[in-house]
């Protein structure tokens, strides 16, 4: 790590100080991500598929909107991209703590989600549609960019093209655009549990306007991994949702599967 301090633009290295460097092994991108000083460091090599151009506009536009890091600093140089934001405080929804509290979870996950899906999205300059959502699958497919392996272990009897093309017949009709996460994982959600309220959103590279489902899938999926899937109901539920659309689930389970697949290493 010390050569990789040698050679980071010359702003970041003082802004970053003298501070020790932890590294935050949480979550499964290629990017290397480091606690220094009063803030969090990601440092993503510039073939990457990541994008924390993408990230650092998002949180840009959200001040103000959104508890969400501020940016400290954004750079690119031949090797990295780099992106330094503030820390928020709290703990990750995904923290075992809440084992032992589960409504409390609950409640706060669903303050969150009604959170995300309030910011106005009319001057909003980020699109996750279906239509931009489909196309992106399209393109990993049509350059071969999908880990077909990937595909076949969730899907037995699909390929990426197959799993496309069912995607494009059974597309939902209507879209209820709200602004998104992307990636409404219980890791990106920050909450602060002395005061019952939510601290902020992380790893907004994929926040942009989308059907709320969009959301809902990531969250249910994520409660189910990290603790149970008996908890997804009363989440709706507290949410406002009075009945799921089990078909509109599906589908975006199932283009969030194509879209992840294309970004495998």
């Amino acid at each position: 790590m010390d050569a990789n301090r040698l050679q980071m633009p010359s702003e970041l290295r003082r802004l970053l100080g003298d501070g020790e460097w932890l590294a935050d092994t949480m979550g499964c991108s290629d990017s290397q991500v480091f606690h220094v000083g009063h803030g969090y460091l990601k440092i993503v090599p510039r073939v990457s598929l990541m994008n924390l151009r993408a990230e650092k506009d998002r949180m840009l536009w959200l001040q103000g909107r959104l508890p969400v890091p501020e940016v400290y600093y954004y750079g690119v140089d031949e090797q990295n991209e780099y992106l330094y934001m503030s820390e928020i405080p709290g703990v990750m929804a995904c923290d075992p703590v809440f084992r032992n509290d589960m409504p409390e979870l609950i409640a706060l996950l669903a303050e969150a989600l009604r959170m995300m899906h309030a910011v106005d999205i009319a001057q909003c300059p980020f699109d996750q549609s279906l239509s931009y959502r489909l196309a992106l699958a399209y393109q990993g497919v049509q350059q071969g960019r999908v880990a077909e392996e990937a595909i076949t272990a969730r899907y037995p009897d699909l390929i990426p093209a197959t799993l496309y093309e069912h995607l494009t017949r059974v597309r939902p009709t209507e879209e209820d655009l709200v602004f998104t996460h992307g990636d409404f994982c219980l890791p990106n959600i920050l909450l602060d549990r002395e005061r019952h309220r939510v601290s902020g959103f992380i790893d907004l590279e994929y926040a942009g306007m989308a059907d709320r489902y969009r959301d809902f899938e990531r969250v249910c999926w994520s409660l189910g991994f990290n603790f149970s899937r008996e908890w997804i109901p009363a989440l709706l539920k507290a949410y406002g949702l009075e009945e799921e659309d089990q078909k509109k689930m599906m589908f975006y389970a199932q283009l969030e599967d194509l879209l992840w697949a294309s970004e495998l290493p």
